[in-house]
């Protein structure tokens, strides 16, 4: 389970400093939720929400969860989560049709920041174990940057640290094309022998899954 989403999406939400606790347990409790409802299996069991939220609300998170426009991230090349307006949310998924199903590897999830100001997107799989994983922008031509899920190596959990790595997902990785008001998502493709499947968008209420299969 990748918490940089949750941790982002609550720094970012409602109330003030002595807010954030809660904000952050319930927004772990949510993720956690929603991959229970889509993989089964009894991660709300496994996981310790309020050792997690003790570990996230450390200053050594702090910094490293800072969201960047999609522009920003290829302009500067840094690894971080995504921002979006509503407006620019809807223009990017504007061609992505709706599907079923439940994605594989890893996907594009997308949730909403709390007080309008803007939705957080970052990388998300099926695997249970607490990670932070952001999204690295990589270009591959004027038009394509593709969005590789890097994960940092910091453990949540106890603290610890390790080398960062590339998450491997499904063979086709997110990805978008164009600039400014052209912006479309894309999925572009990695590992995968055969070309990318369509890709797909799911609406659970307020969190919008985007996925790129093989």
């Amino acid at each position: 389970m990748n918490t940089a989403g949750a941790l982002a999406v609550s720094r970012l939400g409602e109330g003030g400093p002595e807010a954030f606790p809660d904000q952050l347990r319930s927004s772990l409790q949510g993720t956690a939720g929603r991959l229970q409802a889509l993989f089964g299996g009894n991660l709300l069991e496994t996981l310790d929400i309020y050792r997690l939220t003790e570990q996230l609300s450390s200053p050594f998170f702090s910094n490293l969860v800072i969201p960047a426009t999609l522009q920003g991230m290829r302009d500067t090349g840094t690894a971080g989560l995504l921002w979006f307006s509503r407006e620019e949310l809807d223009r990017f998924l504007e061609d992505v049709p709706y599907g079923e199903g439940q994605p594989v590897g890893s996907w594009l999830e997308v949730a909403p920041a709390g007080n309008g100001i803007g939705w957080i997107g970052y990388p998300q799989d099926s695997r249970p174990a607490a990670r932070f994983v952001t999204y690295l922008p990589v270009i591959v031509g004027p038009e394509e940057t593709r969005l590789v899920a890097l994960d940092l190596g910091l453990d949540p959990v106890d603290g610890t640290t390790d080398r960062p790595s590339v998450v491997s997902g499904s063979g086709c990785e997110v990805g978008w094309r164009g600039h400014g008001e052209d912006l479309r998502q894309a999925c572009l493709p990695g590992t995968c022998a055969e070309p990318c499947g369509e890709v797909w968008k799911m609406d659970l209420g307020e969190l919008i899954l985007v996925a790129c299969n093989c």
